[in-house]
């Protein structure tokens, strides 16, 4: 039933980005096949069919589900490109050039946004300087 509820939640997450949902598909898959394979291992193990662990092939065919749901609502989210900064750049300069849109729209929450997806820390908040990686999402 734990499987069952993250995979039913992981449907309700607005996923920002391509990668993260790509990511959370990927992680719920692992989970069931962790659990299936621990069912597996404790099953060659029991000797009273009193503790045997039933697999129920639902779960599998609801994380499959669930899965393949994400992923498909993935192809309509932003996917990453990364640029390195040839001079130096403030925020402002870079979220104006790659998000103009939603830079005219909402200029702090697209500063936001900028910010907490490449992490930038105080140093960065004023000026980030030429060499810099930086994650743009279109």
């Amino acid at each position: 039933s734990a499987i069952i509820s993250v995979a039913e939640s992981l449907l309700n997450i607005d996923f920002e980005t391509r990668s993260e949902a790509v990511e959370a598909a990927k992680n719920l898959v692992a989970l069931n096949d962790d659990w299936m394979n621990f069912v597996d291992e404790q099953s060659e193990r029991i000797s009273d069919l009193g503790d045997a662990y039933i697999r129920d092939g639902n779960i599998s065919d609801i994380v499959s589900a669930s899965a393949n749901e994400i992923l498909e609502r993935s192809y309509k989210l932003k996917v990453e490109q990364k640029i390195i900064l040839s001079e130096d750049k403030t925020p402002i300069e870079l979220a104006y050039k790659y998000y103009n849109d939603d830079f005219r729209n909402d200029p702090d929450g697209t500063l936001e946004y900028l910010i907490r997806t490449n992490k930038f820390t105080d140093d960065n908040f004023f000026i980030i300087p030429r060499g810099t990686e930086v994650k743009i999402y279109v």
